[in-house]
């Protein structure tokens, strides 16, 4: 193969300017400034919030729930190791049953906290994940209304990673098929030598088979390269 596997970044939302409007937001979710939050540790700037910026907390008198979600993103062209990076706080009742923030893609629960959790960069391996567009939620559900004097869930610089290919640009002398810098008898004889083979030595024109073809093509650019 011609080039190697590079991080390919699908998405890459820092959120600086606002939650984007191809993201949808209920409950209490909303753009804000950090303050609720103290030292962001990731980055500056905005992020998402589920809270109340007046109290920093989610103690509204009632349940609280609610979900920020994208629309989706084309993850066909990925090539493995798909995975979800993103910053977060979240100061909660530390209880398994209540104030749960959880992530889920394309319906499928990937992360989930239940206790208070400092400025941390997460990463989740999203590899299990099926369809060509993924869609993300993030979900954050108090259970019930009592004890939520806590500051809630803080969301930072989101991130979907998967793999491509970064191609090497094709060689100066196509015909050199052995590198050395000069097209002569023998890569000539390279070719001769794995004739009829698939993806053999002698491949200089990269079809896959080493044939006529590749004869001509060494022919073709004899001499020095250059």
């Amino acid at each position: 193969f011609v080039g190697e596997l590079v991080e390919d970044v699908l998405l890459d939302e820092s959120l600086n300017s606002g939650i984007p409007a191809s993201w949808t937001t209920t409950g209490l979710w909303h753009s804000s400034d950090g303050n609720c939050g103290g030292a962001n540790t990731c980055s500056t700037g905005s992020m998402a919030y589920f809270g109340v910026e007046s109290s920093c907390s989610y103690d509204t008198g009632d349940d609280e729930s609610g979900s920020m979600t994208l629309s989706g993103i084309a993850i066909d062209g990925s090539i493995g190791d798909l995975r979800l990076r993103y910053c977060s706080k979240l100061s909660c009742e530390d209880h398994s049953d209540y104030d749960i923030a959880r992530v889920l893609a394309n319906g499928v629960e990937v992360d989930r906290m239940t206790s208070s959790r400092p400025w941390e960069t997460r990463e989740i391996d999203l590899s299990s994940v099926n369809g060509s567009i993924l869609v993300l939620r993030f979900e954050f559900d108090t259970g019930d209304d009592i004890d939520n004097d806590y500051v809630g869930w803080l969301v930072d610089d989101i991130q979907v990673i998967g793999r491509g290919v970064d191609c090497d640009p094709p060689p100066d002398c196509p015909g050199d098929v052995d590198g050395s810098g000069v097209v002569d008898v023998t890569d000539v004889l390279i070719v001769i030598g794995s004739w009829g083979e698939t993806d053999g030595a002698g491949d200089a024109n990269g079809d896959g088979t080493v044939n006529a073809n590749d004869i001509l093509l060494v022919l073709e650019q004899w001499g020095p390269c250059g």
